[in-house]
């Protein structure tokens, strides 16, 4: 320690103390207890040399406390830290147990599981590197680091677990192989003997013995207990570096003669020289686990279903780190783009993987950040199409519980809802246009009401919630990122796409927790960056086959028809039925309708609709939902006391309409509805 002067500072029951007072005001003085026989209490800093023993005055860093230090507290934080233990308050019950050795300003990264599934006999080799003057060891199978500054290896390691043994003060730290065996007496562990024997196991290893010269680490843990016998309640791990070559450490501990360049056996036991081999301790610092990221994110009961994510755009990339980052699921993501420069504007890989599949590139950046098993695998592939890789994608989605859809592909979406055959649970979540919405459609556990009717259910709710104006209608603008005509990507700020994710990830979660079925949209007001959400409680589908045809509506639509057909009693009304065709799968979705025209003509026995403003309302439509929704069809009410049954005039109704619509490819499409909520679809297609 350099830069300092020593006075004397004073003296409590009979124990003389020093203060050590720093040149430079970076840290809090320091208090030795100069008496040969002060005990061995908590609280006391670890030091190269046992005495005079240092009290451990403070936690917080000095740079916080120096705004309220004064002299007078000091001294009384002197008196209390000696006379506590003198009054025997050591180590209170509930406290939890003191580490053995400190920290060391040294960093060693080891995987987390490295003591439970260690095997002694494999030397594990060390990669370094340094940065900012600050050097990182990394304990790995293959270097974990930036691909722009390639690690060196620095050596090998091997996991050393001992016995449990009580909780104990340890006050100086071990300079040499010998302080370190006898650190672990207590444990009734031969260090000396068991790293004999690695050494000797080693000795048939080529690699070691090419590389005799390189250095040796020790990871040791250690099972502590508050009492002998009792349970263990912490596991205290250290890492020492032998700092001498592995060569010279086998010779000193009797293992092997160097004769040149070779290693022979010594067959004659002989005194051990451990006293002469130094140790540099290590601060052995975990990889993240699943179990930690859980709880480092607050989530006690981490998620462990498997989850399939189909898009790692700008949204789902983001998405998906801040769900891995929380070893939210067991994931399989799919995407059959490149990432390429441009995406990296809003995108959660760094630039370094143009070039790579989203897929391969976002499962790899996931398997670095979580370690053990791998949390993430990748297929590039089209989803819709998967071709060469279609077995794999099948058999992630049968395997699913979640099936996650970020690819704001409709197509993507339908397929989904109406062609796999996955039981899983389906989730869309996609933005706006124009970046300042976030859409969520959830199916409920059961799938009793599927991503396809959720979808259309959304459209109606934007037509119907005022605060929805303009959702759908900002279509923002796009740049051009390369030649062709499709080489364009949209204007979006990365700072909503961020605001969005961190939404987004949230609502997974908490839709992961629930089975209900769910529709939220969230808008941001770009000024004040306020956010609200708008939900809608979910309509059970009601399925219709006519035909080769099967219409899927819900129970709030045909409400909405009862009550318009009660409030024009008794004269007949109708209008114009709003959905969308979907001539693949020859499906026709009823999500809506238009009441009467007023130029319409309406009587107790009859019904002729009008058509102004018609168009207006329908161009509108389109607009405000993408064109996702358009005309489909007309529905008209029967008279009291008569059912929903087609009469004569309305089948030759429906051949006219057939006959219009055959312009289109498309079938007419007829609702008549009568007493007591009666309703009768009709479907006609035009020869």
């Amino acid at each position: 320690m350099s830069n300092l002067a020593s006075i004397p500072c004073m003296t409590f029951a009979g124990v003389a103390n020093l203060c050590r007072v720093f040149e430079i005001d970076e840290r809090a003085p320091q208090v030795l207890a100069l008496r040969k026989d002060f005990p061995a209490v908590p609280h006391i800093n670890v030091e190269i040399e046992e005495f005079p023993r240092s009290l451990c005055l403070y936690e917080d860093d000095y740079d916080d406390l120096k705004r309220n230090w004064t002299a007078l507290r000091f001294l009384e934080r002197i008196r209390s830290g000696v006379s506590l233990p003198q009054k025997g308050a050591l180590h209170d019950l509930n406290q939890p147990l003191e580490p053995l050795l400190p920290l060391s300003p040294f960093n060693l990264i080891i995987p987390e599981d490295l003591i439970s599934s260690g095997d002694t006999l494999k030397p594990l080799h060390l990669y370094g590197w340094e940065d900012g003057g600050h050097q990182v060891m990394f304990l790995s199978e293959v270097p974990n680091a930036p691909t722009n500054r390639p690690p060196q290896k620095q050596g090998i390691a091997v996991p050393i677990r001992t016995p449990a043994q009580q909780a104990t003060f340890i006050h100086s730290i071990p300079r040499s192989l010998q302080d370190l065996h006898d650190l672990l007496i207590p444990a009734e562990f031969d260090l000396i003997e068991h790293l004999r024997g690695i050494l000797k196991g080693w000795m048939q290893n080529d690699e070691i013995r090419s590389h005799h010269h390189t250095y040796l680490w020790l990871i040791i843990s250690v099972p502590l207990q508050r009492i002998v016998n009792g349970p263990v309640e912490k596991m205290s791990t250290w890492a020492f570096m032998i700092s001498e070559e592995l060569a010279t450490i086998g010779e000193k501990i009797g293992v092997w003669q160097r004769q040149g360049q070779q290693l022979g056996y010594v067959m004659v036991p002989r005194e051990y020289l451990a006293k002469d081999l130094p140790v540099c301790l290590f601060n052995p610092i975990f990889e993240l686990s699943r179990n930690q990221a859980g709880l480092c994110n607050g989530e006690v009961e981490r998620y462990t279903g498997k989850i399939v994510g189909i898009g790692m755009g700008a949204l789902g990339s983001q998405v998906f780190d801040n769900l891995v980052r929380s070893a939210f699921g067991e994931w399989t993501v799919i995407d059959k783009d490149i990432f390429l420069p441009h995406n990296g504007a809003r995108h959660a890989l760094p630039g370094i993987y143009a070039g790579w599949g989203k897929a391969t590139a976002m499962s790899a950046w996931a398997n670095n950040t979580i370690s053990g098993s791998q949390i993430a695998k990748g297929i590039v592939a089209n989803v819709t199409h998967p071709k060469e890789n279609a077995s794999d994608v099948s058999a992630a989605l049968d395997s699913a519980d979640l099936i996650l859809d970020m690819s704001a592909s409709v197509a993507v979406a339908r397929y989904l809802a109406c062609d796999s055959e996955a039981k899983a649970r389906r989730c869309s979540l996609f933005l706006s246009p124009s970046g300042t919405d976030l859409v969520l459609l959830a199916e409920s556990s059961d799938r009793s009401t599927s991503l396809d009717i959720l979808e259309m259910q959304y459209y109606r709710q934007i037509l119907s919630e005022p605060s929805l104006d303009g959702h759908l209608g900002d279509q923002g603008t796009r740049i051009r990122y390369a030649r062709t005509c499709r080489d364009v990507t949209a204007v979006i700020a990365q700072d909503l796409v961020a605001m969005h994710s961190a939404i987004g990830s949230r609502a997974i979660k908490n839709i992961c927790r629930s089975e209900n079925a769910t529709i939220a949209v969230w808008r941001v007001n770009e000024a004040t960056t306020e956010v609200t959400c708008s939900t809608l409680a979910s309509a059970p589908v009601i399925r219709v086959a006519k035909g080769d045809w099967e219409i899927r509506t819900d129970q709030v639509f045909l409400d909405k028809v009862f009550a318009q057909r009660v409030a024009r009693l008794p004269n007949e009304t109708g209008g114009v039925l709003v959905g969308s065709f979907d001539n693949d799968r020859k499906l026709i979705y009823v999500v809506d309708m238009l009441p009467s025209p007023p130029d319409s003509i309406e009587w107790p026995t009859s019904y002729i609709r009008g058509y102004a403003g018609l168009r207006d309302q329908i161009t509108s439509i389109q607009r405000r939902t993408l064109s996702n929704l358009s005309y489909v069809g007309e529905w008209h009410s029967h008279p009291q006391s008569h059912p929903s049954n087609a009469s004569a005039d309305d089948l030759a109704a429906l051949t006219i309409l057939a006959d219009n619509m055959k312009a289109e490819s498309l079938p007419a499409v007829m609702l008549i509805v009568g007493e007591n909520d009666s309703y009768t679809f009709l479907v006609r297609e035009a020869p």
